[in-house]
C-alpha cells in the first residue's frame, strides 16, 4: 500500500504548502465578492453537527461542484464546475481567540510552517464605514530541502477580507494564480470553537518552473492537493490551540476506529456519492509497538463511494492493483506466499519516482493479510520504508459500494537519502495518508471503471 502514496510525497508537499498560502506583490486592492460556500452548507448549516462528526479529528470533505464567477487582478473569471473542499476542527479556544490569531498576519510566521515573512502591503483600515477589513499581505514561503533542485522560495500575497467570524482570501498572484479560500469559526460553548477552511484553486493553471515541472511529471497528484492543503492549514491550528497530543497506545492487530452514528455514516457516504470525493478523518497520534520500541504514527481514515458493487471494487484489495493504478511509478510487483497460519503474502514493489527534475528509486515490501471477506490488512515488513500500516475494506451500499481505508506511514532514520531528507519537512508523517485516498480513488474510477 505504501506505493500508493509515498512515491508522490515530495511533489505533494511542495504543492500543498503553496496551495494553502497563494501569493503576490501587487498593492492595489481588488474589488472582490467571495463566492466560496460555507463549510457548513453540506450539513444543514449546523456547526454542532459538523463538530460532532469531527470530534477529535481533522474532518475533510468536498462540496458538489458549482459554477462561479469572480474578479481577480487579471479581470473577471468564470468556471462552470469549481469544486471546493472543506476541513473542520474543534479547538480549545474561544471565537475571539481564533479571530485574534487569524487577524494577526505577522503572527503567521511561526504559526504556519515554511512561512518566513509577512508584510501588509495595503489595507482599508482608514475606511471607518467598511463592513470588513481588507488587506493585501505579502508572505515569504520557503521550503528548504537537502535536495537543492527541490528548494522552493517565493513571495506570496493574498488579499484577506476579515470579519468577526470569517476571513476570506483571494489569490492575487501565485504558482497557482487563480484561487480563493475562507476560514470560518463558530462558537460551541465551554471554551470550544469549530474552525473550518474551505478553498478552491484552478490547478490546471500554474506558474514557475518547479511547480509546473512537478505537475507535468505526475498530473494525477492534483487530486490530492486540496485535502493535503486543508490538512496542512488545520494541523497548524491544531498545534496552536490544542497542543501536540500524547500518542494513544494501539494494541497489536488493532486499528483506529472512527465512531459515527448510523445517520452520520449514511450522510457522509451520501456526501461522497454526490461529490465523487472521499470523506477523510485525520486522527491524533497512535503509538505502535515495534521490536525496537514504540513509534508514533498519524492515521487517516477515508470513505469513498463507488457506483460499482463490491464484487468489482474489491479489486482495490489486491496487491497487484497498485501496479495498474500507478504504472508509471510501480515498475514491478513480485508476490511471495508465506507459509503461516494467516495465509499471508508479501508484495515486493520496485518503484521509480520521476519528479521531472530528479528521479527517486526505492523498494517496498508489504505484507497482505486477509482478515475477512473483502477486508485486508497491510503493513511494511521490508524495503526502504519500514513504518507503514493500513487496513482496507469494501462493502455494498445501496446500488454501489464503499471503500474504506485507514492508513499511516512515515519515513525512518535508515531510509535512503532522497526519502530520508523529507523528514526535515513539517507534517511529513501526516500529509501523505491524509491525501492518499483522493489520489487512489480518482485513479480507481478511471483505470478500474469503478
Amino acid at each position: 500500500m505504501q506505493s500508493s502514496y509515498m512515491p508522490k510525497y515530495i511533489r505533494k508537499y511542495l504543492i500543498f504548502t503553496i496551495a494553502v498560502l497563494p501569493l503576490c506583490t501587487y498593492a492595489k486592492l481588488v474589488d472582490w465578492q467571495d463566492p466560496t460556500p460555507s463549510a457548513l452548507a453540506p450539513f444543514n448549516n449546523s456547526a454542532k453537527q459538523v463538530a460532532n462528526v469531527a470530534n477529535d479529528d481533522i474532518f475533510i470533505y468536498s462540496h458538489v461542484p458549482k459554477a462561479i464567477k469572480y474578479t481577480d487582478k487579471s479581470g473577471t473569471r468564470s468556471y462552470k464546475s469549481a469544486q471546493y473542499s472543506s476541513a473542520a476542527l474543534v479547538v480549545n479556544a474561544t471565537p475571539e481567540q481564533v479571530y485574534n490569531t487569524l487577524k494577526n498576519y505577522s503572527g503567521y510566521v511561526g504559526l504556519f510552517p515554511t512561512l518566513k515573512k509577512a508584510k501588509v502591503l495595503e489595507s482599508n483600515k482608514a475606511d471607518t464605514l467598511a463592513q470588513e477589513e481588507i488587506s493585501q499581505v505579502e508572505y515569504r514561503v520557503s521550503v528548504p530541502t537537502p535536495i537543492k533542485v527541490l528548494n522552493f522560495n517565493e513571495d506570496v500575497t493574498l488579499q484577506h477580507h476579515l470579519t468577526k467570524n470569517s476571513m476570506s482570501s483571494l489569490v492575487i498572484d501565485s504558482p497557482f494564480p487563480h484561487g480563493m479560500g475562507k476560514f470560518e469559526w463558530f462558537a460551541l460553548g465551554k471554551n470550544k470553537t469549530l474552525v473550518t477552511l474551505t478553498h478552491w484553486n484552478d490547478l490546471n493553471v500554474t506558474k514557475g518552473f518547479l511547480i509546473t515541472t512537478l505537475l507535468k511529471a505526475m498530473p494525477e497528484i492534483k487530486t490530492g492537493v486540496p485535502y493535503g492543503a486543508n490538512t496542512f492549514a488545520l494541523e497548524a491550528l491544531n498545534e496552536k490551540f490544542n497542543g501536540k497530543a500524547k500518542a494513544v497506545k494501539l494494541s497489536a492487530g488493532k486499528m483506529p476506529e472512527k465512531l459515527t452514528t448510523l445517520a452520520e455514516y449514511q450522510h457522509l457516504i451520501q456526501l461522497s456519492k454526490n461529490t465523487k470525493q472521499p470523506i477523510t478523518f485525520v486522527h491524533r497520534p497512535y503509538a505502535i509497538a515495534y521490536k525496537h520500541g514504540d513509534e508514533d504514527l498519524r492515521f487517516s481514515t477515508s470513505y469513498h463511494y463507488f457506483s460499482a458493487k463490491s464484487d468489482k471494487s474489491k479489486q482495490l484489495l489486491s496487491p497487484k492493483v497498485f501496479k495498474t493504478l500507478f504504472s508509471n511509478q510501480v515498475k514491478s510487483v513480485k508476490l511471495i506466499k508465506n507459509q503461516d497460519q494467516l495465509k499471508s503474502q508479501d508484495a515486493i514493489y520496485d518503484i521509480r519516482v520521476g519528479l521531472g527534475v530528479i528521479n527517486i528509486p526505492f523498494s517496498s515490501r508489504i505484507r497482505f493479510v486477509d482478515l475477512a471477506e473483502n477486508q485486508v490488512d497491510m503493513y511494511a515488513v521490508g524495503g526502504d520504508v519500514k513504518f507503514m500500516k493500513s487496513r482496507m475494506s469494501v462493502k455494498d451500499f445501496g446500488s454501489g459500494s464503499v471503500w474504506k481505508i485507514t492508513a499511516a506511514g512515515k519515513i525512518d532514520d535508515d531510509a535512503p537519502f532522497l526519502l530520508r531528507a523529507m523528514r526535515s519537512l513539517p507534517y511529513h508523517d501526516v500529509l501523505p495518508s491524509a491525501s492518499m485516498a483522493s489520489v487512489v480513488s480518482a485513479k480507481a474510477e478511471t483505470k478500474l471503471g469503478l
